[in-house]
């Protein structure tokens, strides 16, 4: 057993589990050969984390060269305990599990795609958790270089949210404006951008409904948001609606200010269908970023995590 060693490192802050066994560049078995480990290497000091003797590594499955395809499922669980066995004993402060078949090992889940960059527990025997994230493998992002960018995105975010502790406030200034009195705390934010959202019943404009609208103004104190329901199935207030399409005006068609959207086209049929009024000067941050890098996942959980890490409670939220 790898653990067994005497060159282990005990009690690391990152340990990389790896899909199985292979030989390096001198013929010795290891985790990771040399290219992977220098990919990882390299990603750790690029996150500005320089201390590589607290660093450990490990096969999910103790055997040379097993791909997923090779392994049943009653050959998973025989080697299951071993790998659980080696958590136990290296007792890591996180975990960054490489490839579906590292994943599958050790949270029984499948779906690396999806599932990256998500934080899973990890309980130990004694009730300790640890947190644990899927990653791609470093094999992958050498084949694929357009998934390097997830890949060191995944380990900033960890290595800033569980070694660094790197706390923000994520705390949201919004507000409900439900009722046509309300709408004229609007006024005052009328000449700022703003940053829109909908939420709606389903992607199809000509039969989905929106349920509700966010506008987030950015002022010269912060940013303020509001939320508005309108076709939500615990709101059904007509003259609402009706005044709210007909104050938006003064929002969309406002020369003066940009408005924000992530795949604007998307909202923006659903609001036209609605009733509200064309929008100028807008801005979407799906095809900006396509500018910035086309070869960059586009999704708005995917910027977020880019752009503002420290933002992954709001993340998690939204999902």
């Amino acid at each position: 057993m790898d653990h067994d060693r005497e060159d282990v490192v005990l009690n690391p802050d990152i340990l990389f589990v790896s899909d199985s066994f292979k030989q390096d560049d001198m013929g010795q078995v290891c985790a990771f050969n040399d290219q992977e480990e220098n990919l990882i290497f390299d990603t750790l000091l690029s996150t500005g984390y320089n201390q590589l003797d607290k660093v450990a590594y490990t096969p999910a499955v103790k055997c040379p060269a097993v791909k997923e395809r090779d392994i049943s499922a009653s050959d998973r669980n025989i080697c299951r305990s071993h790998i659980q066995k080696s958590i136990e004993i290296i007792r890591p402060k996180l975990i960054f599990l490489c490839g579906n078949l590292a994943m599958i090992m050790v949270l029984k889940k499948s779906g690396i795609t999806n599932k990256r960059g998500n934080v899973f527990d990890y309980e130990l025997v004694d009730g300790t958790k640890i947190p644990v994230v899927p990653i791609y493998h470093p094999t992958q992002v050498i084949i694929e270089p357009k998934f390097k960018y997830l890949f060191e995105l995944d380990i900033q975010n960890a290595i800033e949210a569980f070694i660094v502790n790197s706390k923000k406030d994520n705390s949201l200034d919004w507000e409900m404006i439900d009722n046509v009195g309300s709408l004229k705390k609007l006024d005052p934010y009328l000449n700022y951008d703003v940053a829109i959202d909908i939420e709606t019943t389903g992607f199809d404009f000509i039969k989905g409904k929106i349920q509700t609208i966010a506008m987030s103004f950015s002022t010269d104190s912060g940013y303020k948001t509001f939320v508005f329901p309108f076709d939500h199935k615990d709101f059904n207030d007509k003259e609402f609606k009706l005044e709210l399409v007909k104050y938006s005006e003064k929002i969309f068609l406002n020369e003066k200010t940009k408005k924000v959207f992530h795949n604007a086209k998307f909202d923006m049929k659903f609001l036209k269908k609605s009733g509200f009024p064309d929008i100028v000067n807008v801005y979407d941050t799906k095809l900006i970023h396509h500018l910035i890098d086309e070869n960059l996942p586009k999704s708005l959980k995917d910027l977020v995590n880019y752009y503002f890490p420290h933002e992954q409670e709001l993340i998690d939220a939204g999902d």
